[in-house]
């Protein structure tokens, strides 16, 4: 259990990273002012938020240990990670979806034919195949919680006092 706490951790650094870059991206191609600013919107809200995933998931059981050894922390106390995870994950959907379609209105205002300009929308549009994938977890998630909750007792935790 702690490689996949550890592994965890990574993959939230490692999406955080591919985002920060794709909007990076766009600050440099993206002319007009309003996507600009819509890109560093977006840069702060994606920083919030992976600073957010980031902590909320370290503390997600306080002691830490009892993340991988529930039986030798027995007065540990565990956020629900259910709950945790469909916050997050619907987050990070939304956020997704707003860098995919981000450049669309200056991909469409290219002075191109018909056909390259297509081309590049549609290269861009693939990104779309990311959403599947980034909905898939939360899926399953679903599926597996309602005939094996993987926190049993996770009605019995309190709500922790930052927001979700």
């Amino acid at each position: 259990m702690q490689t996949t706490y550890l592994t965890d951790i990574s993959y939230i650094v490692s999406l955080v990273s591919i985002k920060t870059s794709i909007l990076l991206l766009y600050l440099q191609i993206l002319s007009a002012l309003f996507l600009r600013r819509l890109c560093w919107i977006m840069l702060v809200f994606i920083s919030i938020m992976s600073v957010y995933s980031l902590v909320s998931f370290i503390l997600m059981c306080i002691p830490v240990e009892a993340f991988w050894d529930p039986m030798n922390h027995p007065g540990a106390w565990c956020f629900p990670g259910a709950l945790k995870y469909y916050v997050d994950i619907s987050v990070h959907l939304l956020g997704e979806i707003i860098i995919l379609l981000l450049p669309m209105p200056f991909l469409l205002s290219l002075q191109l034919p018909l056909r390259r300009k297509l081309g590049y929308i549609m290269l861009f549009a693939l990104g779309i195949m990311w959403v599947p994938t980034v909905s898939c977890p939360m899926l399953f998630l679903h599926l597996t919680s309602q005939t094996n909750p993987p926190f049993p007792e996770s009605s019995s935790y309190p709500l922790p006092a930052f927001p979700a």
